[in-house]
């Protein structure tokens, strides 16, 4: 086709740009929602998407850089709203356009929310109207075709439907594999998809990609002959894709009721996985449970049983298994449920280690296990996997010595697991205060961990907290003062959380902490050497958290660390503490910067922090979409909150986006002259950050006043702000360097995409039926687009 022009809209109540240039882009005739969602590709056109188009048939049109129309694509019928689903961007640029509530039109009424998933060649696009020659389709009514479309490793993709019908099946559900460089069409069926065929088989309803590039379709509901959820897991060739209906000959499959082959499918490295079936029968009465290997390569195919898979010896001993992916390429296989009848131990636990073969076969043997010493203990509940292929299992309801502790944290070696009952000698243990606990192990650099259990008592102190460190080995023994870093003082719960950085050392956040009873939930962030397990400034590994190893709050309910600690890009961390008091300011806020090589210590002040200055500005909410670490380590901190001072009192909620340096952090109060602020009461300025493919950033404002240069505001229409770089020029939002929404009270709706090739912000105004595209002349960001 050629290309064409939709209206170009000029902006009618807002004066010229100096420096930015925006063009509105109009919405074509028949138009009603155009820009609800919009999407940057990598060649530099957009994809627009308007599901109210045409009486809410819906479209999806393709725009070159220049804001010229290449193609649009229509729905069939009206309610069809295409456009409304999602938009799939595929790496070579092309599109998936996925959207469930599309009718199927073969004859006669059309068949609502058959649903479809159409390919968009990103160059030159595709128009017409959705139909089964051009897109894959749905059969039945609530086929939900496209409610789930996921992009392989290889570029290809898929697309999930676990409500499709078969002509005999309800919700038999499909898998279809569509290539990326020519999509796939027609209705679904057994000659292009992988299909279900019993009724509530809902094949599709998960899918997992293996590292190679192909996938597995876990079915665990799959019927056969009748039988109830056998279970299967289908193999799905990434580069070819994979077709028929689920059997015997195409997948592993369970071979009694409720088998539910598929539980689970852990990917391992080098794209071979294990398939988990949690109630596989070994006898008719029988649920013992199943781990399979399955290469990866080549599909798996044929019933799960003792000769091909690593099978329980007793009732119930893989309910609710897990297994981990090591690093090395093995798995660690979790069961929380195990059981060994002849010594009484019902549901003590047990942790066993597997490599990528079927090299371990039949039933699971006790000698093998590492598992807990008592029944309930439920050992092998948690785990996680270390960067050098061994793992840590644990539970907080294990018996240590006889005695109910809770805490029992085990080390394992990969190459040489130890077996045997959960001892002292082989764990990390509470004495008292840790059943039920929330035990957490963070993986450091070089197989080293960090146990914390904030709800553990150390010394005779309930809920004091510690954190214990670990090298390569394990750590095994009591938890105390002479092995942790630990609070002090009732309700202290050091280690509410361990945040691991870059270079290897980590941070021990403690919101709670109070250092006495006198000034309690003070906060505490303690940095620790990720080398020696020791504090700032310590010589041993058991150490209270204090003042001199630490940074503190200093009033009741500063809760310094409570707005999170973020780990910087180049090893340095930022602490936020919404709730910080400066002086007799209550909740001002504060982000604190510290050196990720040596931490910081300290009260936290005005002197060491960017900070607010008035009562409720909560600078330091660092939560997600509340700010963004830059490649070069530096970060941007959104405080919608902020209230800006003026000589008679404040303007309420104006908003601020600040950068801090990576290097050196900010320190002093927001302004004018370090951020970019709002001008209006409730802008919130910075409401959320998010990261786009590109690398660049957007700021999404929806309740920012549109004010003119002489000061004089109007209503709330919303502003999206690009962000990338780190050369940062503070300011006041405007039309130099933001998007500003055209509809009152309606900045909610506005959607946001940056381009790929050129330094462009296209945002989405579905209410006012346009798009926008700014092209900026570096204003904000001397830089251009991407982040250094």
């Amino acid at each position: 086709m050629n290309a064409k022009s939709f209206g170009l809209l000029a902006l009618a109540a807002l004066p010229s740009m100096s420096s930015a240039m925006q063009m509105d882009i109009e919405g074509p005739t028949g138009s009603v929602r155009f820009g609800a969602s919009v999407q940057a590709l990598p060649n530099g056109n957009f994809i627009v998407a308007d599901p109210g188009y045409q009486s809410g048939r819906g479209a999806v049109h393709l725009l070159g850089p220049a804001g010229t129309v290449i193609s649009t694509l229509r729905g069939a019928s009206i309610d069809d709203h295409l456009g409304a689903g999602s938009l799939l961007v595929l790496p070579n640029g092309n599109v998936v356009a996925c959207n469930p509530t599309t009718s199927r039109n073969a004859s006669g009424a059309p068949i609502r929310n058959a649903g479809s998933a159409t390919w968009i060649d990103g160059r030159s696009g595709l128009e017409g109207t959705v139909s089964e020659q051009n897109s894959l389709i749905g059969s039945s009514e609530n086929d939900e075709v496209g409610g789930d479309c996921r992009q392989l490793r290889g570029g290809n993709y898929v697309v999930l439907s676990p409500n499709w019908d078969s002509a005999s099946a309800t919700n038999a559900g499909a898998v279809t594999w569509g290539s990326g460089e020519r999509g796939v069409s027609g209705t679904i069926s057994a000659a292009n998809s992988v299909i279900g065929s019993s009724d509530a088989d809902f094949v599709g309803l998960q899918f997992v990609e293996l590292d190679n590039g192909n996938g597995v379709i876990p079915a665990e509901y799959w019927d056969v002959g009748g039988v109830e959820q056998v279970g299967a897991a289908i193999w799905l060739d990434g580069e070819h894709g994979t077709v028929g209906e689920v059997g015997g000959a195409n997948a592993l499959i369970g071979s009694s009721a409720f088998d539910h082959v598929g539980s689970q499918v852990v990917p391992l490295a080098g794209g071979s996985y294990y398939v988990f079936s949690d109630s596989w029968h070994a006898s008719a009465d029988a649920a013992v449970g199943a781990m399979t290997w399955c290469s990866g390569s080549a599909p798996c195919a044929g019933p799960v049983s003792a000769s091909n898979s690593l099978v329980g010896a007793s009732p119930n001993d893989m309910a609710s298994s897990q297994g981990i992916a090591l690093a090395n390429g093995k798995m660690l296989a979790m069961m929380p449920n195990w059981s060994s009848a002849a010594e009484g131990l019902d549901g003590a636990g047990a942790v066993t280690v597997l490599r990528a073969d079927r090299s371990v076969v039949g039933p699971v043997a006790q000698a093998s296990l590492l598992h807990g010493a008592a029944a309930s203990d439920h050992f092998g509940k948690f785990a996680v996997a270390l960067d050098n292929g061994n793992a840590v299992a644990w539970s907080n309801e294990t018996h240590i010595n006889g005695e109910a502790n809770g805490v029992g944290v085990s080390f394992v070696d990969s190459d040489h697991p130890a077996t045997g009952p959960v001892l002292l000698e082989r764990t990390l243990s509470s004495r008292t205060g840790g059943v039920g606990s929330s035990v957490r192990v963070v993986p450091l650099a070089g197989g080293r961990y960090a146990v914390a259990c904030p709800d553990c008592s150390v010394d005779g102190i309930p809920k004091a907290g510690a954190v214990v460190w670990s090298d390569v080995a394990g750590v095994t023994g009591w938890i105390d003062g002479i092995n942790s870093v630990h609070g002090r003082s009732p309700n202290d719960r050091v280690g509410d959380d361990v945040i691991a950085l870059s270079n290897g050392n980590y941070v021990i956040v403690s919101p709670s902490w109070g250092g006495s009873v006198i000034a309690p939930e003070m906060g505490a962030a303690t940095w620790v050497d990720g080398a020696t397990g020791f504090a700032r400034g310590a010589t041993t590994l058991g150490v209270p958290v204090a003042v001199g190893n630490s940074l503190v709050g200093n009033a009741v309910g500063d809760h310094v660390g409570s707005g999170g600690v973020i780990a910087l890009a180049n090893g340095n961390y930022a602490v936020g503490s919404p709730s910080w008091d400066n002086a007799n300011i209550s909740d001002a806020g504060a982000v604190t910067w510290a050196d990720g090589a040596e931490g910081a210590s300290g009260v936290v002040s005005a002197a060491n922090s960017l900070f607010g200055t008035l009562p409720d500005d909560r600078i330091g909410n660092l939560g997600p979409y509340r700010c963004i670490v830059l490649g070069d380590g530096s970060l941007v901190v959104a405080s919608p909150e902020w209230d800006e001072p003026t000589p008679t009192g404040s303007v309420q909620n104006v908003g601020a986006l600040t950068l801090m340096d990576g290097r050196t952090g900010l320190h002093g109060p927001i302004t004018a002259d370090n951020s970019l602020l709002g001008r209006a009461p409730d802008d919130f300025l910075g409401y959320a950050i998010y990261g786009q493919r590109t690398g660049a950033f957007a700021a999404w404002s929806p309740y920012v006043h549109y004010c003119d240069p002489q000061g004089h505001c109007g209503g709330s229409i919303g502003a999206v702000t690009p962000f990338a770089g780190n050369e940062f020029t503070p300011g006041r939002v405007s039309l130099d360097n933001s998007v500003f929404g055209h509809v009152e009270n309606q900045g909610t709706t506005l959607s946001a995409a940056l381009g790929g090739m050129s330094p462009v912000l296209l945002v989405g105004q579905p209410e006012a039926n346009i798009v926008s595209l700014l092209t900026f002349g570096g204003t904000i960001f001397r830089n251009g687009f991407e982040a250094r």
